[in-house]
């Protein structure tokens, strides 16, 4: 008897949503937030997790020019989040992450983004957390760990995830062009390494010096230094 209530409640309750989508959208009927609002809380009474999550929105981005309500929005994603409704999880983490109730809260910001990207696969809230991980924020730094939730939300196609990818490439191209130049050894002309060869021949004589003149006399003879050939 139990189930079968339950049942007809959520029947309810899915009628009672799509009544407020009707006046809300205008599509078949004239629109009409009041109404909308009005089936919305009926639906939401019984537990619809959209109709909770529509609520939420409201007080978070409100019509017209009305101050957003944080604290309001949150009574109600956070109601159709515990149900598993991703755009909630994921809103709940923007509201602690941009700091919309003081100051930003990174552990909350990345517990909800982080239901919403795993349980929920969300492309949104993977690619905050790949920021987070990216920034620092609220987790230990990790270039690594950024990329590989940015390849996650990339894949369905979250662009700002693809534009840190190729930033993030970039980097580490930039990276090891520069470790390649500092092990590789300075390009001369051939008098300069002429030139590098006699002052090595010049000074104290050890084996390694008369070594590097060898091989800056050998440099600049392939050349066409004619001189260097002398040294050799």
């Amino acid at each position: 008897f139990q189930k079968e209530q339950e049942k007809k409640q959520s029947d309810i309750a899915n009628v009672e949503y799509q009544i407020a989508e009707n006046f809300a959208e205008g599509d078949t009927i004239a629109p009409d937030p009041q109404k909308a609002r009005e089936y919305y809380l009926r639906s939401a009474k019984k537990g619809h997790a959209e109709s909770l999550f529509k609520l939420g929105m409201e007080y978070l981005a409100p019509p017209g020019a009305e101050a957003p309500d944080p604290a309001n929005a949150i009574v109600w994603l956070e109601r159709a989040a515990a149900q598993g409704h991703a755009e909630s999880q994921h809103q709940l983490g923007e509201i602690y992450h941009g700091g919309m109730l003081g100051p930003p809260d990174f552990k909350k910001a990345y517990w909800w983004h982080w239901l919403a990207a795993s349980n929920n696969q969300h492309p949104d809230s993977q690619n905050r957390i790949g920021e987070m991980y990216l920034y620092g924020q609220g987790v230990e730094k990790s270039a690594d760990t950024a990329a590989a939730w940015f390849e996650k939300a990339a894949a369905q196609g979250q662009e700002a995830s693809a534009q840190h990818l190729r930033s993030l490439r970039q980097a580490v191209q930039a990276a090891v062009a520069r470790e390649t130049a500092a092990r590789s050894p300075p390009t001369l002309s051939p008098a300069a390494w002429l030139e590098k060869g006699l002052r090595l021949y010049r000074a104290q004589p050890t084996a390694d010096n008369f070594r590097e003149a060898y091989q800056c006399f050998s440099n600049a003879a392939l050349g066409g230094k004619k001189e260097a050939h002398y040294y050799i």
